[in-house]
């Protein structure tokens, strides 16, 4: 006889349970994921910050990323860019869910801290004394004025440079004494800005370097003489002149630029994990259409710009090149002015874009530096495609209306990357380049052999490296070049190519 075990059903506290016999299946478990939103981090108001979220799934892959502040969501990429136009401290958590459901958080904490500090050292070391005496015997604005000055260095030792500097001299008759002392090894000194200046420098017990720095008070040509009575076996060498643009200040790259640059690798890693770029080819780039440009990392600032040239199908060393050169609408004077304090005009814009390129070869800034340092754009993986076009943004950089000084142009790797990446890309190889410095005149005349005009064309050639640079070493090898390194490279091409850039500039 065959007896069947049947379940018994037991009756515990309400709660019913079944049991019995037979084929057991067994219960698969998972392995929970595991999420790092990194470390915490102290940045300045509206710096730059990216911040990159993994996640490990050790039975399987994580499926999905969320940031999240509060209950507001930030991103759905593990990787994004966090705006920090908000001081405090802000708390983000990274939620990670693998291919099963499960999910796992983990926060860090975002203090954004304001940017009114300033960190400040002391280094004292023993001193003998160096005396300069510093006397103008008309005012420095007069044809006729000159210069006295006295050193005298009882230091016997050898190592650092004190730099003293003397600001613009004011035309009114009055004496400044001063005490300095030497606290690094290499040192920028204000003495003073009057007609006469007396300052004893304290030197340190080693030889030291002295220079002298003097500066006009106004737009003057009048070159100070300059007499010197020093011990036995010194001299005071005069170094040179140099020109400057009273009370201008030009930044070729402004610091959310760097800011972004510390960032860039994690965005490059992150673009490489992404399909290939399925991006439409651009339509907009044609004469009168108009289009919004992202203007910062997160896209707050915009403007509204047209296209006013187009350079098409230039035959280069680098194949065939597209120049696009837009100005931001309330930069550009259709023949009633504009809202700036200068505006760019179309003659404008035709030098500019002839100078950067042109029909020809080795004729134009992008021939000459490229020839040097290779191709701006090529294969990637998860970035904007190769379209061989690069486009100049003429608009007012940091909407600061100043005529004379700021930021004057840069490059920006932002804009390399696709928008379901990084949001405030504008999707193009481009350059921004400042309005209101670009349409400056000098005594009322504009050409690109004025003072503004050649510091613009310079700038291009200058920025076309880190242009150049972030394809060939950042995307293309995952190794980013310093900042540093790309400055040095910059600088010794503008010499390279400044026989071609001077002649350029004439008229």
């Amino acid at each position: 006889m065959y007896f069947k075990r049947l379940p018994t059903l037991l009756a515990i506290n309400s709660t019913l349970i079944i049991t019995g016999c037979g084929d057991r299946i067994p219960k698969e478990i998972n392995d929970l994921p595991i999420a790092n939103a990194g470390i915490d981090q102290t940045v300045t108001l509206n710096q730059s910050l990216i911040l990159r979220g993994t996640g490990r799934d050790d039975d399987g892959d994580i499926e999905s990323y969320q940031w999240r502040e509060g209950t507001r969501i930030l991103s759905s990429l593990s990787i994004f860019s966090y705006p920090t136009d908000i001081t405090g401290a802000h708390t983000l958590t990274l939620i990670v869910t693998d291919d099963k459901g499960a999910t796992a958080t983990d926060t860090i904490i975002v203090n954004v801290v304001s940017s009114n500090y300033k960190l400040e050292t002391t280094t004292t070391i023993p001193t003998t004394t160096a005396t300069t005496t510093t006397t103008y015997s008309t005012p420095i604005s007069t044809a006729t004025a000159t210069d006295t000055t006295t050193t005298t260095n009882t230091s016997t030792a050898s190592e650092p440079v004190i730099i003293p500097f003397v600001e613009p001299v004011s035309t009114t008759s009055t004496t400044t004494i001063t005490d300095t002392t030497v606290e690094s090894d290499y040192q920028l000194k204000v003495l003073g800005s009057d007609t006469s200046i007396n300052s004893s420098i304290s030197l340190g017990n080693t030889p030291k370097s002295l220079y002298l720095i003097l500066s006009n008070s106004a737009n003057s040509s009048t070159t100070p003489i300059v007499t010197t009575d020093i011990i036995a076996s010194k001299s005071l060498k005069v170094v040179g002149t140099i020109p400057i643009i009273e009370e201008s200040k030009i930044i070729d790259t402004p610091d959310y630029v760097e800011d972004f640059k510390l960032q860039s690798s994690a965005l490059v890693a992150e673009a490489k994990e992404m399909p290939i770029s399925d991006i439409s080819p651009r339509r907009e780039d044609i004469v009168g259409n108009s289009k919004t440009f992202y203007l910062n990392q997160y896209g707050t600032s915009t403007t509204t710009a047209s296209a006013k040239k187009i350079i098409s199908t230039i035959a280069t060393n680098m194949g065939t090149k597209t120049l696009n050169v837009w100005v931001s609408d309330d930069s550009f004077d259709s023949g009633d002015g504009c809202s700036k304090a200068n505006c760019v005009t179309q003659d404008m814009v035709d030098v500019l874009a002839d100078s950067f390129l042109k029909s020809g070869l080795d004729n134009d800034i992008y021939d000459w530096v490229t020839n040097i340092y290779g191709e701006e754009w090529g294969t990637n993986r998860g970035m904007i495609p190769i379209d061989d076009e690069i486009t100049i943004l003429l608009t007012d950089i940091d909407k600061d209306n100043n005529p004379n000084g700021g930021v004057i142009g840069f490059y920006w790797s932002k804009d390399n990357h696709e928008r379901s990446l990084f949001t405030a890309s504008n999707e193009r190889l481009m350059f921004y380049v400042d309005s209101v410095m670009f349409a400056n005149t000098v005594a009322g005349v504009w050409n690109i052999d004025t003072f503004w005009a050649k510091e613009v064309i310079s700038t291009l050639a200058h920025e076309l490296q880190p242009m150049i640079s972030f394809y060939q070493k950042e995307v293309s090898l995952g190794t980013p070049s310093e900042t540093w390194l790309d400055e040095m490279l910059s600088d010794c091409k503008e010499a390279l190519v400044q026989m071609h850039i001077l002649p350029l500039c004439t008229i």
